[in-house]
């Protein structure tokens, strides 16, 4: 759960069921729900199916860590050969928390997460 800004800026320890949206560029978000769990494994899910102008991201399992205000996925799933890799949650994202809400982004790639 996220608290109290820290006085080094840093996310800190993050964990419980997280909903909210994923949204690449301009286009339709998805709705999506990570948990964040003790020992920095990560679950998530696809709320909603991909419509005409969104493109949803590919979430399932893996470890997660934090430093300062950066979160690093590494995906355990072995996706399809054919699936677009660059939709697959893993890699760096940067974070901030505003209005009670916390952004994962990358390039294009966003996530708005409420705790819930």
């Amino acid at each position: 759960m996220l608290g109290c800004k820290k006085p080094d800026d840093s996310l800190g320890p993050l964990e419980g069921i997280y909903d909210g949206t994923f949204q690449r560029g301009g286009a339709v978000p998805c709705q999506v729900t990570i948990t964040f769990e003790p020992q920095g494994r990560y679950t998530g899910t696809v709320n909603s199916v991909s419509s005409s102008g969104s493109l949803c991201p590919l979430i399932s399992k893996g470890t997660f860590s934090t430093s300062g205000r950066v979160i690093t996925f590494q995906d355990e799933t072995n996706w399809p050969t054919s699936t677009d890799r660059s939709l697959i949650l893993t890699g760096e994202f940067g974070t901030e928390i505003s209005s009670g809400k916390l952004l994962l982004i990358r390039a294009d790639d966003r996530y708005v997460l409420a705790f819930r």
